[in-house]
């Protein structure tokens, strides 16, 4: 329930153009599941639109690392 909160707050806030409390709302899902890829790659997403790029290409980085397969970093 927690983490379809985090995922509601964060649909909320994203709409309100407000990037930086998506960004700490995927934080928290993610902390919540720290296995679940998902959270971390729309974290890297949100952050190359607030433009910190070098952040949002060390979590892409960090994904392709733990699942080379992954198409959704490189997207990043």
């Amino acid at each position: 329930n927690s983490i379809m909160e985090y995922e509601k707050l964060a649909k909320t806030d994203f709409e309100k153009h407000d990037i930086r409390k998506v960004v700490l709302c995927m934080d928290c899902a993610r902390a919540l599941a720290p296995a679940c890829h998902c959270f971390k790659i729309l974290k890297a997403e949100y952050l190359v639109m607030l433009g910190h790029y070098p952040e949002a290409q060390s979590v892409a980085s960090d994904i392709l690392q733990m699942e080379s397969t992954n198409a959704d970093p490189l997207y990043v």
